[in-house]
């Protein structure tokens, strides 16, 4: 089997999603069918704040986090900012948890990926864990400790020509 991602010379891992312009609602329905979803997960995904990327193909870029000062979000968005990348709209979550088995987020060096967003004080975050494919809830903490095995996840913005 093909990776779908790579390690940058940067040392970030880059993927490429693609972006349909799914609901939360419509991701809550599909995330019921093969993957755990808690109530809290599912009270952000009917959230009116949930927002879609642009259609298409978006190059996603997930900071290691054993490469950071500290396992923070602040320090994630810091590190990220000085890269170019933008914070991911929220349904880049739902994309990475679809499209990546545990296995293949074990295989980047990552026990979680969490992108990098706000949405009613929390943040999703694709999980490894139980190996069971789980998409979770997490309350937004900018200042807290994630661990070395987490991955933040940001958005490489298109180069307009």
């Amino acid at each position: 089997m093909d990776k779908k991602w790579r390690e940058g010379e940067d040392r970030i891992i880059y993927t490429t999603v693609k972006a349909e312009g799914i609901t939360g609602e419509t991701w809550a329905e599909r995330l019921d069918k093969g993957y755990r979803v808690n109530g809290r997960t599912r009270n952000v995904l009917y959230f009116a704040g949930f927002t879609t990327s642009k259609i298409g193909t978006v190059e996603v870029a997930i900071l290691k986090g054993n490469s950071l000062r500290r396992q923070t979000l602040q320090e994630a968005l810091r590190i990220a900012k000085s890269h170019g990348l933008t914070e991911p709209e929220t349904d880049i979550a739902c994309l990475l948890r679809s499209e990546f088995s545990d296995k293949e987020i074990r295989s980047m060096g990552f026990s979680r990926i969490v992108p990098v967003h706000n949405l009613s004080g929390h943040v999703l975050v694709v999980n490894t864990f139980a190996s069971c494919r789980m998409l979770e809830a997490i309350p937004y903490q900018g200042d807290s400790n994630w661990g070395l095995g987490v991955g933040f996840a940001f958005v490489k913005p298109k180069v307009e020509k």
